[in-house]
C-alpha cells in the first residue's frame, strides 16, 4: 500500500509537490484553507475583468535556463500560452511645473528611462539618460557614468550566453553543470560581487538621474532583524521594498539585476496569457488527472506529533487526517513558530528568521478601463512591460500614514487575455502599487472611528508610529544623500531627518485568531477607518488617470483596492508577505540553500514554498515543492510502517475555474 503525504497549502509549491509526488507513486491529499486552487498565483474576476493579483512575469517559459525545461514538462506549464516582454521596466522622472526650465529642457529631463529586454538597445537608453545635463556635469562624469553602463550591461549579456545546472541535482553533479554550462567566468561574478546591492551600485553613478532611477527611495530598518520575528513590534517592522513595486530593493544583490536582465535579453521570461491562474489551474488539472486528492475550504489547527514523528494534522472541524509523511507548503511562520513553538529549529533556521528580512506586503490600485485610448496611447513596449512603470507622483501620497513618492504603474491590454468579453481593444486594465507595511494597515484596520477622512490622530496613532522606521537608513552602508524625487536631486535638497516616535504595543487584528478570538478573516474589513481609506485610494486612482490621460482615459467600469490585509485574509502569510525572504547582500550563503528543508528533529516533515526558497517568485516555488519530494524519498527507505488510520473521505470535487473574490 503506498504511503501518504499530507501536503498542507494548495498553491503552486504544494501543487508541484503533489504532482511530483503522485509521478513518484505516493497516495497523497492536499489541504487548504481556501476553496479555490492556487494560493497567491491568484486571479479574481470583476465585470469583465480579470484582476490579477500575483504573477508579472516567469522565468524559464521558454526552456531557458535549462534548470526549468523538464520542471515545466512535469507540471504540463509547457502547455501555457505566454507572451513575452519588450521592456523590463522604466522610470518615468516628473518636474515641477514652477522649475526653472524651458519646455525643450523640461522635454528631455522628464523623458522615461526604459530598460529594454534588449541588453544593447538597454545600454543605448542609460546612455542617453548619462548625457542628461545637471548641476557639476563634466564630460568626465559623463564619461564615467557610461563607462559604468557598459560594464554593467556587459556582465548580464555575458550571463545570458550561460546556463544554470539544476539544484536538485547531487552537489558534485550540480556543481559541474555550473561549471560547464555557466561557466567560471560568470561563477567568479556571483562570487566577487555578491556583496555589491542595487544601492552600491546607484552610489557610482555621477548623474541623479540614474542614482535615483537605480535606487528608489526605498528604506528598511534592519535593527528590527535583532529580534526573533516573534518577538518583533509593528513599531519595529522594516518598511522594506522589493521588485514588485519598486523594480528592485535597495539591499537586493546586484547579482539578481544582471540575471534579471540575462533572462530578458533572452526572451525566456513571460506572462501566462489569462493571469495567474491560467498557470495555478494548470498545475491543479495536472496533479487531478494524476489522481490526486484535494481537502479545500479546510483549515490546518495542529499537528499530531508522536515521539518527535509527524503522524497527522487536525482540521478546524476536529478532522484528524493521518499521513506518513508532511510537506509543508503554507506559511512558515505559521508551522515553526505558532504550532511548533520554535521547538523543531536548527541555527540555520533561526538565522533566517532572526536575520533575513520578509517581503512586505503591497497595496494596488486596479482599474478596468473601457472606452479607453490608452492602447494607442501608450507604446506596444509599455503594454508588454514585465515590471511596469515607475512614475514620480508630483504630489507625495500618504498611504496608511507612510509617504509615497513613486508608483509602479502598469497597463495590460487585450494581449493579457484579463479582458472576457466586449470591445476589447478599447478595452484596458491599469494598476497602480505602492509598497505597503502589514502593520500600518493592522494598525489603520483596528481604530474604531468614524472620524474619516484626514487620518485624525485618535485613528492612526498606531498606523504613524509603525511607519516611522521607513525613514530609517541601513546602518553599515556607506551614507550617501537620500533624494525623495529627481528633481530634488538635480536641486541637491536630500529628504529630511525622521523624527523618532516613541514604539507602541503590538496590534493584535480582531478576528485573526489567538488573544483577539475565533478565526474571522473579515472582522478587520467592517472597520470604518479601513473602508474609508480604501475609498480614497479609488478615487485617488482615477484622478491620477484623469491627470494622466485627459478624456481619453475613457470610462472606469470597474476598480478595486487590495492591501496587505486582503493578502493575509487569503493566504495567512506571515506579514502579509508575497515573496518570502529579501535578498540582502552579507546573506547570500544563508539564503543560497536548497528550495525545500526538512523540520530540524521531527522526523517525516518538510518544508516546501517561499519560506524556504533561496529567492522567491513562481519558478523556485514550483522547484521548492519537487526538491522536498526529492529529500523525501530519500529517507523513505527507512521510515518504519505508520500504524493504521483511516483514510479521509475524498473531498467534494473542487472546480478550479471558478473565479473568487478578493
Amino acid at each position: 500500500m503506498p504511503k501518504q503525504i499530507v501536503i498542507v497549502g494548495c498553491g503552486v509549491s504544494g501543487l508541484s509537490a503533489g504532482i511530483h509526488a503522485r509521478l513518484a507513486g505516493y497516495d497523497t491529499v492536499i489541504v487548504d484553507q481556501q476553496t479555490v486552487p492556487g494560493g497567491l498565483v491568484q486571479c479574481w474576476k470583476r465585470g469583465r475583468f480579470m484582476f490579477d493579483g500575483c504573477v508579472h512575469w516567469i522565468t524559464g517559459c521558454h526552456g531557458w535556463p535549462s534548470t526549468f525545461a523538464k520542471l515545466y514538462s512535469d507540471l504540463g506549464v509547457n502547455q501555457i500560452k505566454f507572451f513575452t516582454f519588450d521592456e523590463f521596466s522604466r522610470f518615468e522622472p516628473t518636474i515641477p511645473a514652477d522649475a526653472p526650465y524651458t519646455p525643450e529642457e523640461r522635454s528631455r529631463l522628464e523623458k522615461p528611462i526604459i530598460f529594454a529586454s534588449n541588453i544593447p538597445q538597454c545600454l543605448r537608453n542609460l546612455n542617453e539618460a548619462a548625457s542628461r545635463p545637471y548641476p557639476g556635469q563634466t564630460p568626465a562624469s559623463v564619461a564615467a557614468d557610461k563607462a559604468l553602463n557598459t560594464w554593467i550591461m556587459g556582465i548580464a549579456l555575458r550571463l545570458s550566453k550561460g546556463s544554470l545546472g539544476d539544484p536538485a541535482a547531487p552537489l558534485w553533479k550540480a556543481a559541474a553543470q555550473m561549471i560547464c554550462h555557466f561557466g567560471l567566468r560568470n561563477i567568479y561574478t556571483f562570487v566577487r560581487y555578491s556583496s555589491l546591492s542595487m544601492d552600491d551600485l546607484a552610489a557610482r553613478y555621477k548623474s541623479p538621474l540614474l542614482q535615483v532611477a537605480f535606487r528608489r527611495q526605498t528604506r528598511a530598518s534592519p535593527q528590527n532583524t535583532k529580534k526573533p520575528a516573534n518577538q518583533r513590534s509593528p513599531a519595529q517592522a522594516p518598511e522594506t521594498g522589493n521588485i514588485w513595486w519598486n523594480i528592485w530593493a535597495r539591499q537586493c544583490p546586484a547579482v539578481y539585476f544582471w540575471m534579471i536582465l540575462a533572462w530578458m535579453h533572452r526572451h525566456a521570461v513571460g506572462y501566462p496569457v489569462g493571469g495567474s491562474q491560467t498557470f495555478s489551474n494548470r498545475l491543479y488539472e495536472r496533479y487531478t488527472s494524476l489522481g490526486g486528492r484535494t481537502m479545500l475550504g479546510k483549515r490546518v489547527t495542529q499537528l499530531l506529533v508522536r515521539d518527535d514523528k509527524f503522524q497527522g494534522i487536525r482540521l478546524l472541524d476536529g478532522t484528524d487526517v493521518c499521513g506518513d509523511y508532511l510537506v509543508w507548503a503554507g506559511d512558515g511562520h505559521t508551522l515553526l513558530f505558532d504550532m511548533l513553538n520554535q521547538r523543531y529549529m536548527d541555527t540555520h533556521l533561526r538565522r533566517l528568521w532572526n536575520e533575513t528580512q520578509a517581503v512586505e506586503g503591497c497595496v494596488i490600485v486596479m482599474l478596468g478601463l473601457g472606452q479607453s485610448r490608452i492602447n494607442t496611447i501608450e507604446s506596444a513596449g509599455m503594454r508588454s512591460n514585465a515590471s511596469g512603470s515607475v512614475v514620480e507622483l508630483a504630489q507625495p501620497l500618504t498611504i496608511a500614514g507612510t509617504r509615497h513618492h513613486t508608483t509602479l504603474f502598469h497597463v495590460r491590454g487585450p494581449e493579457s487575455g484579463l479582458i472576457l468579453t466586449g470591445d476589447t481593444a478599447s478595452s484596458c486594465i491599469v494598476t497602480l502599487l505602492f509598497g505597503s507595511s502589514y502593520d500600518c494597515w493592522a494598525a489603520l484596520a483596528s481604530a474604531r472611528t468614524e472620524a474619516y477622512p484626514g487620518m485624525p490622530a485618535t485613528a492612526t496613532t498606531a498606523a504613524t508610529t509603525a511607519a516611522a522606521q521607513a525613514e530609517t537608513v541601513a546602518p553599515g552602508r556607506p551614507e550617501v544623500a537620500q533624494y525623495p524625487s529627481y528633481a530634488a536631486a538635480l536641486a541637491g535638497t536630500p529628504a529630511a531627518a525622521s523624527s523618532t516616535i516613541a514604539q507602541g504595543p503590538a496590534v493584535v487584528l480582531p478576528g485573526m485568531g489567538g488573544p483577539a478570538g475565533p478565526h474571522d478573516p473579515h472582522a478587520y474589513a467592517r472597520s470604518p477607518a479601513y473602508i474609508a481609506e480604501k475609498q480614497r485610494l479609488a478615487q485617488w486612482g482615477r484622478d491620477f488617470l484623469r491627470a494622466r490621460y485627459g478624456d481619453d482615459m475613457g470610462q472606469v467600469e470597474v476598480c478595486e483596492v487590495v492591501t496587505p490585509l486582503s493578502y493575509h485574509r487569503y493566504t495567512s502569510n506571515y506579514r502579509a508577505s508575497q515573496n518570502g525572504w529579501i535578498q540582502m547582500p552579507g546573506l547570500g550563503m544563508l539564503q543560497a540553500q536548497k528550495n525545500a528543508y526538512p523540520v530540524p528533529g521531527l522526523a517525516g516533515a518538510f518544508m516546501a514554498g517561499q519560506w524556504v526558497c533561496s529567492v522567491g517568485g513562481v519558478p523556485t516555488t514550483v522547484m521548492s515543492g519537487r526538491d522536498a519530494i526529492s529529500m523525501l524519498q530519500l529517507v523513505d527507505h527507512a521510515a518504519a510502517p505508520a500504524p493504521p488510520c483511516p483514510t479521509p473521505s475524498p473531498a467534494p470535487a473542487d472546480d478550479a475555474a471558478k473565479t473568487k473574490s478578493a
